[in-house]
Order: structure tokens, then sequence, then C-alpha cells
């Protein structure tokens, strides 16, 4: 995957400068998802304690793949600013007695590029995520079909996209990315990721 461009847009820096460094890791998260703050941002922020000093630099882009109404700039803005959560992961938050994110959020954040849903690349965007889907690859004929339908119904009930998230073809959050300068791809993961798993990724190309 080296030699893949990772597709970086934002609408609005929330923190920080959010310029590129020779190597960064990137946080893809939305504030309505309860397994951003659960798992990535706690393994995100021990890693951003111990490499703050080296040449990665920690980046977290703040998306919208769904509920619209809930992960937005200006949410985003409040949970950076005063650990405002929001819908699911509120929930979460306090289930586990927190009324707020109790973590400081310390590295650059930007809000994705929103624009409203077009459906003339429908067909198109279906093939990619499929091909770039190693469990759809793996189904017999009427499973991918079956898959595909279930994709076309969900792509266009979407009123937005987000533009970051579906240029690359993203699975959901939280999605990890390491990127060089030149926004060539070193690696991609979507879900939780142990600490000790993203540092042997980071070790291979720091």
């Amino acid at each position: 995957m080296a030699t893949d461009q990772f597709h970086l847009h934002y609408s609005e820096v929330v923190q920080g400068d959010f310029k590129l460094a020779e190597m960064n890791l990137m946080l893809i998260f939305q504030v309505n998802c309860p397994e951003s703050f659960a798992y990535a941002f706690p393994v995100m922020l021990r890693l951003f304690e111990d490499y703050k000093d080296t040449r990665l630099k920690m980046l977290g882009l703040s998306t919208a793949c769904e509920d619209f109404d809930l992960n937005t700039l200006g949410n985003t803005i409040r949970l950076v600013e005063q650990g405002q959560v929001v819908g699911k992961a509120k929930k979460m938050l306090e289930r586990a007695g927190h009324e707020k994110f109790p973590l400081t959020i310390p590295f650059d954040i930007a809000f994705d590029e929103l624009k409203p849903n077009d459906l003339s690349h429908l067909e198109e965007d279906i093939d990619q995520f499929c091909r770039n889907n190693v469990e759809f690859n793996a189904q017999n004929t009427e499973v991918k079909r079956n898959i595909k339908e279930q994709l076309r119904e969900y792509f266009s009930k979407k009123t937005l996209r987000a533009h970051t998230f579906d240029a690359n073809h993203l699975k959901g959050t939280p999605s990890w990315v390491l990127f060089d300068k030149n926004k060539n791809l070193l690696y991609e993961s979507f879900g939780h990721k142990e600490y000790e798993r993203l540092e042997h990724i980071i070790k291979k190309f720091l």
C-alpha cells in the first residue's frame, strides 16, 4: 500500500496548525462514535506522549459518515474545547461515570470536508468499496449481489458525504492512517488497535 495516495481534504482546522510532518499518524473519528473514545483516543494519546519529540506527528480528523446532525463541526469544537461528547459516545461515557471526555486532546484536529451527496458516481463508488474489501471478495455471487444492494441503499440515503472518508473508501470509525509528507499511504486500518500493534507499524517506517 506504500505507493497509494492518502486523499486529505478538510473544511476547517479546529486545533493546532494541522501542517504535515515528515511522517504522520492520523486518527479519523466521529464525535458520535463510542469506540473512538473508549479505545482509540486513549491509545492515540499514549502514542502522542511517546513520540511527540520524534519526526512523527499525530493528527486527528473529525468526520461524518452517518448521524450528520451529531457529527458536526460545532460538536467537534465543543469536544476539543470543553470535552463535550454527544449521542452514543455520551451515553457510553455516562455509563462509565463521566459527564465529559476525561482526557485532554493535545494534538492537531481538523474537520472533514462535507458536501452534498452526489449519486452520479454511485455504482463506481460501490465497485471501489467492494474491491477494497477482502471479506467481500471471499463471498459467493449471491452474497456479493446482496451486499451491493445494501450498499446501494445505504449510499442513496446519505444526505452528505465526507470528502476524506469517501475518497479513501474508509470502512468506518475509528480509522488509523499512517502517511508521509507527500501523502504516500503507508498503513490504513479500521477499528480498535492495540498500542503495541500501532507502535510496531510506526517503527517500520520511522
